[in-house]
């Protein structure tokens, strides 16, 4: 990203040891609400932007101050197609506060061009949480680049947040329109389905909002299986969100028995100490009860 190259102008210097950066000057959270005609995009981990050098001057100019510290600011940016742009016809520039300040990497411009295309039909820009970190001054009287990260979701998760506030879909209705996750191809302890049991706790939601809730319950076994062999085989403890969703949702379907047996399964494994644990040992005592 941008904060990694180190001058404004001249050649890139070598990167300084993590001790030799300042501290950082916190600026604060700018956002604020949106401008007419903007939607707010879902949040999601952080993805960084590219060209952030080439956009220098506009992003200090956001910034609005120069000190010998690293900043950080917290604001909103906005995603704006180029569908003219000479080099990538799927191409999403990034703009804050009516500057632009880099672009979307290419695989990303190209997955959110849909989505971005149905806000444009409605007259709709799309805008996101966006980090700026960078700018400290160098000992040669230069400044360092600035590097923007942007907080949104993926465009799978876009594309369902449109469904209900653009189309009026209910969640469940997005769902049930959504494809179920393919199998993988991994083998092994804690695999499921081809899959680390971790990437399937997606899938259960989806199933859970589509109101399959067999077919959650089938599946949130498979992932204590696979949780208790990664276990035995790396020798620590289980991951309890399998078990707790299971017994939630047996719980919502008045089966004691089950849910006092999922608590019980749980409570044999060995797992690491901290609150979840203990909460769950306290339920289990208290269906006992």
């Amino acid at each position: 990203m941008g904060f990694l190259r180190r001058l404004l102008g001249g050649q890139p210097q070598p990167e300084a040891a993590p001790d030799e950066r300042p501290e950082t000057q916190d600026l604060g959270d700018r956002r604020g609400d949106l401008p007419v005609g903007g939607f707010a995009l879902a949040s999601g981990p952080g993805t960084g932007v590219v060209g952030e050098s080439h956009y220098r001057e506009a992003i200090a100019r956001i910034v609005g101050v120069r000190t010998i510290q690293a900043i950080k600011l917290v604001t909103h940016a906005a995603l704006v197609p180029e569908p003219e742009n000479p080099y990538d016809r799927n191409a999403v520039g990034v703009w804050i506060e009516g500057r632009k300040v880099g672009h979307l990497a290419r695989a990303d411009a190209a997955a959110f061009a849909p989505v971005l295309a149905r806000l444009a039909a409605r007259g709709l820009t799309g805008y996101g949480r966006a980090d700026i970190y960078g700018g400290w001054g160098l000992a040669g009287g230069g400044q360092a680049d600035y590097g923007i990260t942007l907080y949104i979701g993926g465009a799978a998760k876009q594309a369902g947040l449109l469904d209900r506030a653009l189309d009026g879909k209910s969640a469940a209705e997005v769902a049930q329109a959504t494809p179920a996750m393919r199998p993988g191809r991994g083998r092994g302890p804690g695999m499921v389905r081809g899959r680390h049991h971790s990437e399937w706790h997606a899938e259960v939601k989806r199933l859970e909002q589509a109101g399959d809730e067999p077919a959650a319950v089938a599946l949130l076994l498979e992932i204590c299986d696979a949780t208790e062999a990664e276990s035995r085989a790396e020798g620590y403890g289980v991951a309890p969100a399998a078990y707790e969703r299971l017994a939630i949702l047996h719980r919502k379907g008045k089966d004691r028995a089950a849910e006092i047996a999922i608590l019980e399964r749980y409570e044999a494994a060995p797992h690491a100490p901290g609150a979840v644990p203990g909460q769950m040992a306290e339920r289990l005592a208290k269906l006992r009860g």
